[in-house]
C-alpha cells in the first residue's frame, strides 16, 4: 500500500492538473487511511464539489488542530457565503492566506514540464503548499457562484399554470352571468374566433366547480355501510330441515344443558353444553355427519362447533350407543331415512346467553336451545 506522503503528493498533482475527481478520491482515501492527516482534510476541502463536503472536511481538520488558522478562516468564510456576497469574502480570506504564505510556498514563474505521474518516482515536496490549496478553495467558490439560481424552467411552467387558473377563478367570482364569463374565457383562451358555445361550456364547468367549493370544504366523511345481519327464523321444536340428503332437527322433548360435571377428566375452557339432535340419511349413500355440520351461536356473536371427542366420551360414560343415544358423533349413518338420536357437545363460554342451534350451513333457520349455559 502507498504511504501517506505518496498518496498526498499524487492528490496534489491531480489537483494541479485540474483533475478534481481523481484528487478528491485520493484525498478521501488518505483521510480513511490516516484520519489525523490535517493536510489531507484541508486539500479535500479544496477540491470538494459541494459546500456540505467542504464544511465537513474543514471541521475534521479543526478537530485535529483547533488552532489551525486555515480551517478557521475557511469555515468562517463558508458560513458567510451567501448567494450575493460569499465569493468576495472568500477571496479576501484567500488573498490574506497567499500574503502570509506566498513567501514560503510560491510557485515558479515558468511552470516546469513534468513527466507522466505514472512513470516517475514520487519526489519529496513540502506538505503544505497553501497557495495551491487556496487556489483550490477559490475554484470551489467560483463553481458555487456559477450554479444556476432561481426556479427551474419546469417550476416557472408550474407557476404560470397556477397563475392562469387563479385568473380564471377570480373571473368566475367577479364577472356576473355565464355569458360574460363565456366571453371572458373565449377572449383569454383564443376561443372567440371559434364557437361561442365552446367558451360558454368551459365557463359553465368552471362556474359549477366554483359553486361547489363550499360544499366540498364542509363535506363530512360518509359513514360506511355496515350490513345488517339477517334475522334468523326460529323454528318450532318439532320442525326438521334437510341439507344434502341429511335430515336434522332437535329431539322432542328438548334435551339440552350443561354436562361439564360428567366430563371432568378434561375440563372445558368454558362449559360443556350438550344438545340431543335427530338425524337421518336419505342421500343414497352411507356417510357420517361432518363435525362442522351443526353450529351453536350466542347473543355475544360467538359461534361454536361440535367437539366430537367429548361427544363420544359422553355416550361412553352414559352406557354406550343405544343407551344414551342411538348413534355417536362421527358415526356413519345408513342411507335408510330412519331418524336417529345423537348427542353433540359444544365447549361454550360461561357467559354465553340466548343459545341458538343451526345446521347444514343454514344460518337463517334454527332453534332456540337455552337462555344461558347454567
Amino acid at each position: 500500500m502507498a504511504d501517506a506522503k505518496e498518496i498526498l503528493q499524487l492528490g496534489i498533482e491531480a489537483a494541479r492538473d485540474g483533475n478534481r475527481d481523481e484528487a478528491r478520491n485520493l484525498f478521501g482515501l488518505l483521510t480513511k487511511q490516516d484520519p489525523t492527516n490535517i493536510q489531507a482534510w484541508l486539500w479535500l476541502a479544496g477540491v470538494s464539489d459541494n459546500a456540505s463536503q467542504r464544511r465537513n472536511a474543514l471541521e475534521r481538520a479543526l478537530q485535529i488542530d483547533p488552532q489551525n488558522e486555515m480551517a478557521i478562516r475557511g469555515l468562517r468564510a463558508l458560513s458567510g457565503n451567501t448567494r450575493s456576497g460569499g465569493t468576495e469574502r472568500n477571496r479576501s480570506f484567500i488573498a490574506t492566506a497567499r500574503e502570509r504564505t506566498g513567501a514560503f510556498f510560491g510557485r515558479p514563474a515558468t511552470p516546469t514540464v513534468k513527466p507522466s505521474r505514472f512513470n516517475r518516482q514520487v519526489a519529496e515536496v513540502a506538505m503544505a503548499p497553501e497557495d495551491e490549496l487556496t487556489d483550490a478553495l477559490d475554484t470551489f467558490d467560483e463553481d458555487y457562484d456559477n450554479e444556476p439560481r432561481g426556479p427551474s424552467p419546469l417550476m416557472w411552467g408550474v407557476l404560470g399554470a397556477i397563475a392562469l387558473l387563479l385568473i380564471v377563478f377570480l373571473a368566475t367570482q367577479f364577472l356576473g352571468g355565464s355569458n360574460s364569463i363565456g366571453n371572458f374565457v373565449a377572449s383569454t383562451t383564443g376561443l372567440s374566433d371559434k364557437s361561442s358555445s365552446d367558451a360558454t361550456a368551459v365557463a359553465a364547468t368552471i362556474q359549477s366547480i366554483a359553486a361547489t367549493k363550499s360544499a366540498i370544504a364542509t363535506m363530512t366523511p360518509a359513514v360506511p355501510n355496515t350490513p345488517t345481519p339477517m334475522q334468523a327464523t326460529l323454528l318450532e321444536i318439532n320442525a326438521s330441515l334437510t341439507s344434502n340428503g341429511i335430515g336434522y332437527g332437535i329431539r322432542d322433548p328438548l334435551v339440552a344443558g350443561d354436562r361439564s360435571g360428567k366430563l371432568s377428566d378434561v375440563p372445558a375452557t368454558g362449559r360443556y353444553f350438550v344438545v340431543v339432535v335427530m338425524v337421518s340419511n336419505s342421500s343414497g349413500a352411507n356417510k357420517a355427519i361432518p363435525a362442522d355440520f351443526f353450529v351453536l351461536k350466542d347473543d355475544q356473536g360467538r359461534s361454536y362447533t361440535v367437539n366430537v371427542e367429548r361427544s363420544n366420551k359422553l355416550v361412553e360414560v352414559g352406557g354406550g350407543r343405544g343407551v344414551v343415544t342411538d348413534v355417536a358423533a362421527g358415526d356413519e349413518l345408513t342411507s335408510d331415512s330412519v331418524p336417529r338420536s345423537m348427542a353433540i357437545i359444544f365447549d361454550v363460554k360461561a357467559d354465553a346467553t340466548n343459545l341458538h342451534l343451526y345446521g347444514g350451513g343454514n344460518l337463517t333457520q334454527g332453534w332456540q336451545i337455552a337462555a344461558n349455559v347454567q
